[in-house]
This record gives structure tokens, C-alpha cells and sequence, in this order.
């Protein structure tokens, strides 16, 4: 198992990643020289970057002639620069310091806004080089006005900006007949079913894709799952939602956190994302950050998978 990177090498990290990210085309003639005093590591450990001619470089010490100085402690700065916390916040409680001209704190974050291209994820030997495809089913018939393409849209853009192709499916145009229960898309025609509706369109597509999501509304998370993949899958994953607490809706065992919600599950690389606003701007980068390091290939380490009590 990989070893986390200890602060001083997550701030170093950090300070290459702000030099790349200096828009040098939009701010040529910025020349100023940031110097930082992380206080938690090392008694005091000191990194400047400086912005000038367009360009952007870093380096460990101290500079004799800074424009400004921000002195702070490495998770706070690690915090606001992930966006978990707000630089009003961390200046209101004196969590970061500043000595110098104030408003080249506030032109930082307008400095870092080139874009940095992500590198193509590694196909299996054979495959075509081709963009990450993502297909999205939205099935709220509000599409993009409803709760659910209100959620959803951040998520979109954010694939898109990282270089993925998405292709978004509204359920609510399509035509899509109930399963009769006549096996014949077991018997008499394997694979495929009787009803000569839109499935055909939608299962090609399926076919092409990297990642699937169903954006399927308000609703009982484990229903949505028995009615979009198997009744099988569901009943492996059970319940979603609750503590265990005992009561009729949220039988026992109590199992101290929630089920399936925001991380693995029993059915391998199936995900439940929901909650209210709260919930959803919250945990989806904790989400989000899970994804991203299993398709970074990082290896990440799991407490236990929750076992399965109830079905449905």
C-alpha cells in the first residue's frame, strides 16, 4: 500500500501545480513575489513562488524582498486551496496571517486559472484511442429545471473540463416498455427483446461507455437499482440510507454509519450519491476523491465493506 505524502511534500506538490497554473497570457505584466511560513512543519518552513514576465517559479527558503507574507499552517492551506475552506474564514479566525499589500492575497485565486490538461487515462493493448466516454441517464421529466439537473449539472461540467466526453440521455423522450416476463430474451431470441422500443438505442450506447450514471431523482435508492440493473444487484447491496438505530424504517443492527451511501458497496463499482443540498455539495467530493484515485490507479484503503442485513 502507497504511503501518504507527508506535509511538507504535499505543500511542495501544491506550490508546483500553482506555478503550472499561472495564466501568464492573461497577467504578463504581474510581478509579484508570494513567500509563505508554514508553521506546523519543521518549526517554521518557508516557500515563495513568484509571478513575473508571464511565467511562475518556486522554491524552498526565504526571500529578502517579498511582496507579500502568508503565514499559515499546511492543512489549512492544503484545505483552502482543495476549496473544503474559505479564505474569509481562515483570515476572520486568524488561521493565515498576512503581512504586506492585502490585494495580492485577494488576486491569488485569479493568477491560478489555466487550464491543465489531464493525461488520457491507459486504454487495455488494441483499444482505440479515444476520450473517456461518460453516459448519462437523467430521468426527472423537469430535465435540466427539476432538483436533479440542478445536482447534476456541476458534475457534467466538471467531466467535461477533465476532458471526458458526455452524452446526456433525457428517459423522459425516450419510449421504453415494461419487461413482459415472456423470457423470451432468454429463450427465443437471446439478448434481445420483443418490444421494438428505444432499449436497442440505449443499450448500444451503454456498450461505448466508460462510466454510466443514473440520475434517476428522489426515490428509494435500493428500488432505482432492483429496476435499473437486477433485482439480484440489489438485494447484494441492500438497503441504502439509515444507521441501524432499530426503529420501523431503519431496522438493526446498528452498523454506526450510513448505508451505502458515499462509498463502496457490495456490488463492485456501484455508487450511491444522493441527500438534500447539504448533503449532495458536501459529500460528493469525498465522492469524488474516491474515484479519482481508483482510476489514478492509487491504492486506497477501505475500513470494511458494511455487510448486507436487509433486502430491500
Amino acid at each position: 500500500m502507497k504511503e501518504f505524502p507527508s506535509p511538507r511534500e504535499s505543500v511542495l506538490s501544491l506550490f508546483k501545480n500553482m506555478a503550472r497554473m499561472f495564466d501568464g497570457e492573461a497577467f504578463p505584466h504581474v510581478d509579484a513575489l508570494y513567500q509563505f511560513v508554514f508553521t506546523d512543519i519543521e518549526n517554521g518552513f518557508p516557500v515563495h513562488i513568484r509571478f513575473a514576465k508571464g511565467s511562475a517559479e518556486y522554491g524552498e527558503g526565504l526571500n529578502e524582498r517579498p511582496s507579500v507574507v502568508i503565514t499559515t499552517t499546511s492543512d489549512v492551506w492544503l484545505d483552502i486551496a482543495g476549496r473544503f475552506r474559505s479564505p474569509g474564514w481562515a483570515l476572520l479566525t486568524r488561521k493565515v496571517r498576512v503581512k504586506g499589500d492585502m490585494r495580492l492575497l485577494r488576486l491569488l485565486p485569479r493568477l491560478l486559472t489555466r487550464t491543465i490538461k489531464l493525461p488520457r487515462p491507459q486504454r487495455a493493448p488494441g483499444s482505440k484511442d479515444r476520450p473517456f466516454k461518460a453516459l448519462v441517464f437523467i430521468g426527472n421529466p423537469r430535465k435540466k429545471n427539476g432538483l436533479t439537473g440542478f445536482f447534476l449539472s456541476p458534475f457534467v461540467e466538471g467531466m467535461k473540463k477533465a476532458g471526458a466526453e458526455v452524452e446526456e440521455v433525457h428517459l423522459y423522450d425516450k419510449k421504453i416498455n415494461h419487461c413482459l416476463g415472456c423470457f423470451a430474451c432468454w429463450t427465443r431470441t437471446p439478448g434481445v427483446c420483443v418490444h421494438k422500443d428505444d432499449q436497442k438505442e440505449l443499450l448500444e450506447k451503454m456498450e461505448g461507455a466508460d462510466l454510466i450514471v443514473y440520475a434517476t431523482g428522489y426515490g428509494s435508492m435500493n428500488g432505482w437499482a432492483a429496476r435499473l440493473i437486477s433485482q439480484d444487484v440489489a438485494d447484494k447491496v441492500g438497503r441504502c440510507w439509515g444507521l441501524g438505530s432499530g426503529t420501523t424504517k431503519d431496522p438493526g443492527p446498528y452498523e454506526g454509519e450510513l448505508r451505502n451511501m458515499w462509498k463502496p458497496t457490495q456490488q463492485q463499482n456501484l455508487w450511491f450519491h444522493g441527500g438534500n443540498l447539504h448533503q449532495s455539495r458536501h459529500y460528493s467530493l469525498y465522492l469524488a476523491l474516491q474515484l479519482k484515485a481508483r482510476f489514478e490507479g492509487l491504492d486506497t484503503s477501505v475500513y470494511k465493506l458494511a455487510p448486507s442485513y436487509h433486502q430491500g
